[in-house]
């Protein structure tokens, strides 16, 4: 916001500077390079005001399991630590870049910037540490034999449907 303010007092100067010169406005445009001078830092002040103002509002929450809050422009986010692939910081503006499948998503102005920088990156890298869990069910081709007999028992009536049911929780180890 300071440099902001500093370019706007300063396009006030440039421009005050025309008022007491008494300039006739028609020459102005010709003979006063303060007015360009004070238009366009009043205009870069607009800018840079604006730009704040939208940045300023960024806000970021960490937990073991996701990271949410605000970033640029007001826009809340909510992401699982598994869906984050990497994260960044830098800029002119203290920039936390948090990267997803679905793009890129910028929190702006965070004091504590390189701790969020770190606090992600290990919830991260301790994810992908993690083994995965696999689950698998083997069945074996004489216990699929043997349930196709035990089926087909069923089918004949020679056995009833808790006997098969049984049969089927054991065989399949269920």
């Amino acid at each position: 916001m300071l440099p902001s303010t500093l370019l706007a007092l300063m396009g006030f100067v440039f421009l005050s500077k025309l008022i007491t010169e008494e300039i006739p406005w028609p020459y102005v445009w010709y003979t006063a390079p303060n007015f360009f001078i004070g238009l366009g830092c009043l205009l870069v002040a607009a800018i840079l005001a604006f730009v704040f103002s939208k940045f300023s509002k960024s806000k970021i929450v960490v937990t073991n399991k996701r990271v949410y809050g605000c970033a640029a422009y007001g826009r809340r986010v909510d992401l699982p630590i598994d869906a984050i692939s990497s994260v960044g910081i830098g800029g002119a503006f203290s920039q936390v870049a948090v990267a997803t499948a679905n793009g890129l998503i910028n929190f702006y102005l965070m004091k504590n910037s390189e701790e969020i920088h770190r606090t992600i990156s290990d919830l991260v890298a301790n994810r992908q540490d993690k083994p995965k869990e696999v689950v698998q069910q083997v069945i074996n081709q004489t216990s699929a034999k043997e349930l196709k007999e035990y089926k087909e028992l069923l089918d004949n009536g020679i056995i009833s449907q808790d006997e098969f049911d049984a049969k089927k929780k054991q065989l399949l180890g269920l």
